[in-house]
């Protein structure tokens, strides 16, 4: 009689991810370099206003700068999950803007949900907020390309990641550490350059798609993985 289990299925390895990603950032760089251009420039622009304007002028604009550059900011990363998720669809900067648009207010929501609980993790301990942030980091994705929203997206990340928490965080810090010590060098140089500031923005506006791809192929491994399952409240 055979008792043995059944094998665990495995993640792919870091290198292999990173590879696939890398891939994928070629592959659709021009879009997502558009779409980040937006929120960027927007930064820029309202930053020279409030050095060009002084007094009631300045703070309104800076008020006004803050309010605008979060929203943009927000919908750009909505727009580059969905560039990313549609990658096989040629789809251009003005359609990865107007898809995640037409349900931006239950997205924000999600959005919201995470943050909160992942801070609240953070606020009692580093070690909570660490588990959270892998539990929920897949809300996004769930929100946007299954309809899921709320805390049920919340509840079908967890189920998504349950039994491959260690998995997914050693993914994220293996990939974190080897593009982190790649992109140092260039970024101290940049930094001298450019100054800290401008030199973040700059980074940002080329890394971030980069992580979003890799997250979202380890959300897509974990999809196969796990299949359909039932998305309880938590």
């Amino acid at each position: 009689m055979n008792n043995k289990q059944p094998k665990k299925a495995s993640l792919p390895g870091t290198v292999e991810l990173l590879k696939r990603t890398w891939q994928i950032y070629k592959e659709k760089f021009l879009v997502l370099t558009g779409i980040m251009l937006i929120p960027f420039t927007l930064r820029i622009i309202f930053g020279a206003s409030s050095i060009i304007f002084t007094g009631t002028v300045s703070f309104v604009l800076v008020i006004i700068g803050v309010v605008l550059s979060l929203f943009f900011a927000f919908w750009a990363s909505l727009a580059v999950i969905y560039a990313v998720g549609e990658r096989n669809h040629k789809g251009d900067i003005k359609e990865s803007f107007l898809k995640p648009y037409k349900k931006i207010g239950r997205l924000g929501i999600v959005s919201i949900l995470t943050l909160l609980i992942v801070l609240g993790g953070f606020i009692f301990l580093i070690i909570p907020g660490i588990i959270f942030s892998i539990w929920y980091g897949f809300s996004m994705f769930i929100a946007i390309f299954e309809d899921t929203y709320g805390m049920k997206a919340l509840s079908r990340s967890k189920k998504l990641v349950s039994g491959y928490a260690m998995d997914v965080f050693l993914k994220y810090f293996a990939g974190g550490l080897i593009v982190l010590v790649i992109v140092l060098i260039p970024k101290i140089i940049t930094a001298f350059l450019l100054g800290n500031d401008l030199s973040g923005d700059i980074f940002s506006l080329f890394l971030s798609p980069f992580f979003v791809i890799y997250s979202f192929l380890i959300y897509e491994e974990l999809k196969k993985i796990k299949g359909n399952i039932p998305t309880e409240t938590i």
